[in-house]
């Protein structure tokens, strides 16, 4: 982020940082212009969610393991709600301190990434090592979310179409994406069926 340090906390992760670079020889670093606060609520900054990620790492030793034991949404959801450290819960970027206290992952982001993050990971390490456990494991945990809310859903739900979990919502969007978006109506079978007179 900042080359001058704004704290003692960002001075200590600098100095870390400065002495890992040397150690390990890492020549790369990410350019500033590349995280984005603009548009963002805070909640959603950039540094708040690698603190979460990063406190994630740290609370669990064997992070691939105890992702191979999600079974359900309340165990995917146990398993990413972290709090970011004491830091992180009182400030969203170096050197600002918040008036609110920060706490963990909301229920909304963490269905986003449990939809977007764990599910994928499960399904293609299931088809990877030829398991159906995992690939079964991946949709269940998708009917047990509620359906997402978005622009895409609701075009989909004027149509009348029932959807009761995230599962559905997933499958329209793919829909959405590979026959709405490039105006193949008529090889998808909702979209045959609409325009075909009545």
């Amino acid at each position: 982020m900042d080359d001058d340090p704004r704290d003692d906390y960002h001075r200590e992760l600098k100095n870390q940082f400065n002495f890992l670079k040397q150690k390990y020889e890492l020549h790369n670093r990410l350019n500033k212009s590349f995280w984005k606060f603009l548009r963002l609520r805070p909640s959603n900054f950039p540094t708040l969610r690698l603190s979460q990620f990063a406190a994630l790492l740290h609370e669990n030793s064997s992070l691939f393991d105890q992702f191979l034991n999600i079974t359900d949404h309340s165990k995917a959801e146990d398993w990413i709600k972290t709090k970011p450290s004491a830091y992180w819960r009182r400030n969203y970027t170096f050197g600002k301190a918040s008036k609110i206290k920060i706490g963990g992952l909301g229920k909304a982001t963490s269905d986003i990434i449990i939809i977007n993050v764990v599910v994928p990971l499960l399904i293609s390490y299931g088809k990877s090592i030829d398991s159906l456990k995992y690939i079964d494991r991946g949709f269940k945990l998708l009917e047990e979310i509620k359906p997402e809310k978005n622009k895409i859903v609701r075009l989909f739900q004027d149509l009348e179409l029932s959807v009761t979990s995230a599962l559905d919502t997933q499958a329209l969007i793919q829909l959405h994406s590979e026959y709405c978006n490039k105006k193949e109506c008529l090889r998808c079978s909702i979209g045959n069926y609409l325009v075909k007179p009545k």
